[in-house]
């Protein structure tokens, strides 16, 4: 009867829906969670690989160490990083060194001043922003373009390693998977900034990358800590009233035999014949570190 072929078809799908063929399907969504999972680790192994080979041919063995150059208070100061072996997070020196050799740090800005980092990244200036449109997210796409142009505006995954954590005066990728803005760190961020210390990202077991530290001229790092912000509670609280602008980073670190030498820096959007920015634009949330 009519009742019975009901059940029936209740019987059906129950066993369909909750018995063994749902188990299969479940099991067939955890193998190929597993396979891409494996996919990704090869994918990130042979990224790490080339980018280790690259940094070699390019720039020697290491250890590799870059200085940064930049005027405060009227007078020119500079400090040294050196950048983390490349067994640790190759892929985030080779990245680094990438943008310096192309010289794009020059012309940028260190303007986020938090009470546990300051940080850097591009900036429009005066002159660029007075003629950009009146849109937050076409203004920092302007100040990207030199990064974007040549694929150096961010990490192709989180490179992070327990063997290099996130100490005091360590430099720190923003965001995930990481760039182009860095960050000094100015205090022990090693549980926040390392594996499930940025609540806001999904993946809770990736860190930011941590790729350098500063080993000469802390003094000039610490008085760029001690730069005055607009402290105001609003969008612009841990904002420098003064951004103070990045004049040169180079690679200190001598070249193999027969390596070419280091190109011309590219023209910048960020660049501004020698005027005072003022009050960068707010970057996008997803470039911006927890002050």
């Amino acid at each position: 009867n009519q009742l019975e072929l009901l059940q029936k078809e209740r019987d059906e799908l129950r066993v369909k829906h909750e018995g063994p063929d749902k188990e299969e399907e479940e099991s067939r969504m955890l193998l190929r969670d597993e396979a891409f999972r494996n996919q990704l680790e090869l994918l990130q192994e042979a990224t790490r690989k080339e980018s280790r080979r690259n940094v070699v041919e390019r720039f020697g063995p290491g250890p590799h160490e870059v200085e940064f150059r930049f005027e405060m208070e009227g007078a020119e100061k500079a400090f040294v990083v050196e950048l983390a072996p490349l067994d640790a997070v190759p892929h985030a020196v080779h990245v680094f060194l990438e943008q310096v050799e192309h010289g794009l740090w020059n012309g940028c800005y260190f303007y986020l001043n938090g009470p546990h980092v300051i940080q850097a990244g591009p900036q429009l200036s005066d002159e660029d922003e007075a003629h950009a449109p009146e849109d937050d997210a076409e203004d920092r796409a302007e100040a990207m373009r030199p990064f974007k142009s040549l694929g150096l505006d961010q990490l192709a995954f989180p490179d992070y390693s327990d063997a290099f954590p996130h100490k005091p005066w360590t430099l720190g990728f923003t965001g995930r998977p990481g760039g182009p803005d860095f960050y000094i760190n100015k205090v022990d961020n090693s549980e926040a900034h390392g594996p499930g210390g940025q609540y806001q990202h999904a993946l809770q077991e990736q860190g930011d990358s941590c790729f350098g530290i500063i080993t000469r001229g802390k003094e000039h790092a610490a008085a760029l800590f001690a730069q005055p912000v607009y402290g105001d509670r609003s969008e612009w609280h841990y904002f420098l009233t003064e951004p103070v602008e990045i004049l040169e980073a180079k690679v200190l670190t001598q070249r193999p035999e027969g390596t070419p030498q280091a190109r011309a820096p590219i023209e910048h959007a960020h660049h501004h014949n020698g005027e005072q920015h003022h009050k960068p634009r707010i970057p996008k949330i997803e470039h911006a570190v927890e002050p």
